[in-house]
């Protein structure tokens, strides 16, 4: 998988992406409140606190922090996408456990500019 990396310039000017499979689009002001339960760190989380505990789990490690495995095991972000399937706010399937099961380019990439935004603007 390959992150796209984002400019200086570019930061806070998201382009709004339509999404045909939702009636309507979840703002991404609204994801921080989505909760789900993070295995990593062992408690539901909302994302909002999650994506506070890993810039301070980034901060505190400094040199040592570990952007693959970050609370421990690697997929860490496919928490984030997980709560954001679970709260509607982009389309995709868990399995029976809440893991992503299928997620689209489209929709991981939806789902990555909403969190950015929500990072960017409203944290």
């Amino acid at each position: 998988m390959t992150l796209r990396q984002y400019t200086p310039d570019e930061i806070g000017r998201f382009e709004e992406i339509p999404n045909p499979e939702r009636e309507e689009e979840m703002k991404a002001e609204e994801i921080g409140e989505i909760s789900f339960f993070s295995n990593d760190l062992d408690r539901e989380i909302t994302i909002k606190d999650y994506l506070r505990e890993l810039l301070c789990t980034l901060w505190q490690e400094n040199e040592q922090f570990n952007g693959k495995r970050p609370f421990g095991n690697s997929g860490w972000d496919y928490d984030v996408y997980g709560a954001l399937i679970s709260g509607g706010a982009i389309k995709g399937r868990l399995d029976g456990n809440g893991y992503v099961e299928s997620l689209s380019e489209r929709q991981e990439s939806i789902g990555r500019n909403l969190v950015l935004e929500y990072i960017v603007e409203y944290m």
